[in-house]
């Protein structure tokens, strides 16, 4: 008998801190664009994945106040299980892949906010077009957001990469992935101009800059006059490292104003794509895993000036060396307010 497999679908979400911080950010992006005096996002429909859990569906009621909302599954499992959990009336389950609910599904009557969060590497190609062709959909003050696998080694593995002599391609050959990449017929409609071998130092990246193509070209084939304009991107791992890119569908002269009046510019994960060059760096979100004596001790002690004090004053470490337990301080005093506490419930 085979093993169960493993995967997003099915791992419980108190296992995955760093994605549990990096959606709680979202939320709090969402509160902040809904100031926005065009934008009233409980009449929004939501669009996501929302694998057997559905918590992103919970979230987006309860903190936002959508209640037009439709869930994409294609794993037969994980559908039965969403059918039996989901938690509202007004959640429409599909169980299609993205593809075909784009193709047959997608709607136009109202604002959307649309959360395609893929995890699977092996599907990049259709990812990036499925990302395009909902792109020549979209329309002004929609939201969008993407979540890719970022793991150069997952990607190699799934996609057979071989080098010159035929042997299966090393991390670090970069000159053969970046050679790979450019000879895909469906990658090289989205790589970055003048990439070079060095940038695929940081894949994570690569990634975010053919997504941004994606949605460009299908911005652009729908003959909108509308941007794609970036707000925030993420890098994190719970095992696999996964980057998300996250931004709103309108113009340039309308997105000064939503940064304006939401006061989004002065949020301090607001990421503003740069002009001279298609790779958008990200936010890394990465936090120590803690027991929760630890934590209520780290909590006595912040917010803190002096992050290095802070960490060398503790009794315990994490990482296996002094700068590696100051980052992981660092980053759980940067990102506290969105980890949730997970406790165990009887009933």
């Amino acid at each position: 008998m085979d093993k169960p497999k493993i995967t997003g679908a099915t791992i419980p979400y108190q296992l995955r801190p760093h994605k549990a911080i990096e959606r709680n950010l979202f939320i709090n992006l969402l509160k902040r664009i809904d100031s926005y005096k065009n934008i009233d996002l409980k009449n929004y429909r939501y669009v996501g994945f929302g694998a057997a859990f559905l918590e992103d569906f919970k979230l987006l009621h309860l903190d936002i106040g959508i209640q037009d909302m439709d869930c994409i599954e294609m794993d037969e499992s994980a559908y039965s299980r969403q059918l039996f959990n989901n938690p509202y009336y007004f959640v429409t389950v599909h169980n299609l892949s993205s593809t075909k609910y784009i193709d047959e599904e997608f709607k136009f009557d109202k604002n959307q906010i649309i959360w395609l969060d893929y995890a699977m590497p092996k599907q990049l190609r259709q990812q990036l077009k499925d990302i395009e062709l909902v792109s020549a959909k979209m329309t002004k003050l929609d939201i969008l957001k993407v979540t890719f696998n970022a793991k150069l080694a997952s990607f190699i593995s799934s996609h057979f990469i071989k080098n010159e002599k035929g042997l299966n391609c090393r991390e670090t050959d970069y000159k053969t992935i970046l050679k790979f990449l450019k000879d895909d017929p469906s990658y090289q409609l989205y790589l970055p101009d003048n990439i070079q071998v060095k940038d695929l130092l940081d894949f994570s990246a690569v990634v975010r800059a053919m997504a941004v193509r994606a949605v460009e070209r299908g911005l652009s084939s729908g003959n909108k006059e509308f941007k794609y304009q970036h707000i925030s991107s993420f890098l994190y791992a719970d095992g696999q490292e996964m980057t998300t890119i996250t931004g709103i569908i309108t113009t340039d002269e309308e997105f000064e104003q939503i940064l304006l009046e939401s006061k989004l510019g002065d949020w301090e994960f607001y990421k503003k794509k740069s002009s001279s060059s298609e790779f958008i760096a990200p936010i890394e979100i990465s936090v120590p895993a803690m027991t929760v004596s630890e934590r209520i001790e780290i909590d006595r002690r912040i917010p803190s000036k002096d992050i290095r004090e802070l960490a060398k004053s503790l009794v315990f470490s994490y990482g296996t060396n002094e700068d590696e337990h100051i980052q992981l301080i660092e980053g759980y005093h940067k990102f506290y307010k969105y980890l949730p506490y997970y406790s165990k419930v009887i009933y």
